[in-house]
């Protein structure tokens, strides 16, 4: 290639490289401006759940549970990874828990499960204190049961309560619990929020791989618009200045006013399109911050067994209420020993042996470094780890966040010396491991919450200003997208426009005569010019 050929290919792949942004950005820039915008509302209103602490906060104390025995239920086959829970559904203490893959309910007492048909649940419907209206039975989740965290509660049964937030419940037909809770505030925030911003309708979440596979797509487009106008606005600025024009070639206000917010807010973009797509973990690149489960069982010391709690609730219960107003006992397992745990809210809550080798039953906080350390060397013989610290405070993988600020605290770090140099957090007032980070579920951690939702420690300390930083670039995101929206627009106006203008050499249909006037009759007003001769 001569020298002289290489400025005219230069040429040739910048004018390449604009068309395809134009091109593709017609396309993109309404995706974009419902991006940013939703992304404003949720920085408030997020998508409605029933939280923990919401769901212990409608739960009855746990009245006196007498003679009654949890291996019942262990005996009935029910089970949980997570440990079976005892609460007050329908007036009775009830066992929750698992068999095999469906969430089943059974009285503590040992009696029949009742049915829960439509009339029970209605009558559990109407223990939240209003009137209310069945809205139907779902076989499959609606708009507002699409978590992977219900799938196991359905049927699910829909009510509403006759009062002025114009709540719904959705009730498991298998338990009995109310699973989600909405008001009309958040369903309708919703609809301006989490559902464009996710892409969340009903009918395409239900297919989640089509849903995922085409969210990732849709965000890689948009990389691709962004990207390429990034390049082109870069290139601008460097022939207007070869030329002496100053930062901008452009003249036109529209032009110029893109060309600027596109230097600074294209990188901003690029950032949020690209951790978008990686949230959905395309091709599998992230190992994600899950526990892997080998090690949850490993610290439990195996699965628990019915037998191991010959401890009765009732003693358990009564234990913690001197400090505590009990609303659940959860079973769980740790090191080998069983625990009952009495559950207040997501902050308050006891720790009790369920074994009975203590004697007298006796509540406790939590569990100490030391046994933490114990259970890991005898999971991982001969594999200690190389530091434990107790975090008061939270970390840059351990954090509250605007979404979820009711973070465990305080919480055991554990880091292994390893290739990975994995981390384990576990929470020592659940027995309960949180994460297990290595080096890709870090980096994952920063790509993703860092890129996308500026969760950098300064800022979630600091929640006023992280709403303004937060909210400035979305601004400025969304006035980007939106003057490449008009651009867009005015493109196709003048595209409409050269499609339906008369070609040369053709006369251009007269207008229609006036009202009450015959069209042969009617002739051209006496100043009109004469028609045009064609050659």
């Amino acid at each position: 290639m001569s020298a002289t050929d290489r400025p005219v290919l230069r040429l040739r792949w910048a004018q390449r490289l604009n068309a395809l942004h134009r091109t593709v950005g017609m396309a993109m820039c309404l995706l974009l401006v419902t991006w940013c915008a939703s992304g404003a509302v949720m920085v408030f209103i997020g998508y409605p759940r029933l939280s923990e602490a919401e769901r212990l906060a409608q739960q009855p104390a746990l009245p006196s549970l007498g003679a009654a025995d949890v291996r019942t239920c262990f005996r009935a086959g029910l089970d949980a990874p997570e440990g079976l829970r005892i609460l007050v559904i329908g007036g009775r203490a009830t066992c929750v828990g698992r068999r095999g893959d469906t969430r089943l309910a059974l009285p503590l007492d040992g009696s029949p499960a009742p049915t829960l048909d439509a009339g029970a649940l209605h009558v559990l419907a109407r223990a939240h204190g209003h009137e209310t209206r069945t809205l139907g039975r779902l076989t499959r989740a609606d708009q507002w049961t699409l978590s992977s965290a219900l799938r196991d509660a359905f049927p699910l049964h829909h009510y509403a309560l006759d009062d002025a937030r114009g709540t719904e419940l959705y009730l498991s037909e298998r338990t009995g619990e109310v699973v989600q809770r909405t008001t009309r505030w958040e369903r309708g925030w919703a609809w301006l929020g989490a559902i464009p911003h996710w892409i969340y309708p009903t009918v395409l979440r239900r297919e989640r791989e089509l849903w995922r596979g085409l969210v990732i797509a849709l965000a890689l487009v948009g990389l691709l618009v962004t990207t390429t106008g990034l390049m082109t606005a870069l290139r601008s600025v460097h022939r207007a200045r070869r030329s002496g024009r100053g930062f901008s070639p452009y003249r036109k206000p529209t032009f110029r006013v893109h060309h600027v917010l596109g230097l600074f807010a294209g990188p901003l973009l690029c950032t949020w399109l690209l951790s978008g797509a990686l949230s959905l973990n395309p091709l599998g690149v992230s190992p994600g911050s899950g526990v892997p489960t080998a090690l949850a069982q490993q610290l439990a010391g195996g699965p628990a067994a019915g037998e191991d709690f010959s401890l009765p609730p009732e003693q358990a219960r009564t234990a913690c209420a001197q400090t505590l107003a009990v609303r659940q006992l959860h079973t769980l397992r740790f090191d080998g020993v069983p625990y009952y745990r009495c559950v207040a809210s997501p902050r308050e809550s006891l720790l009790v042996r369920a074994d009975g080798a203590q004697g007298a039953a006796t509540a406790r906080p939590s569990f100490e470094p030391d046994e933490l350390l114990r259970a890991l060397a005898r999971a991982h013989p001969g594999h200690l780890p190389a530091e434990l610290v107790v975090l008061h405070e939270p970390d840059d993988y351990h954090y509250p966040t605007h979404d979820a600020p009711d973070v465990a605290l305080p919480v055991m770090r554990v880091t292994f010396a390893d290739g990975e140099q994995h981390a384990l957090y576990w929470d020592p007032a659940r027995a309960q491991p949180l994460a297990f980070h290595g080096r890709r579920s870090r980096l994952m951690r920063w790509l993703y919450h860092g890129l996308h939702s500026f969760d950098f420690r300064g800022l979630y300390r600091h929640p006023k200003a992280w709403y303004l930083v937060i909210l400035g670039l979305l601004g400025l995101g969304l006035l980007m997208a939106l003057s490449g929206l008009q651009l867009s627009a005015r493109r196709v106006r003048r595209r409409v426009a050269r499609t339906v203008a008369p070609r040369p050499g053709t006369i251009a249909p007269a207008p229609p005569p006036p009202a009450g006037q015959d069209a042969d009759s009617a002739g051209p007003p006496s100043d009109a010019p004469p028609p045009p001769r064609l050659a």
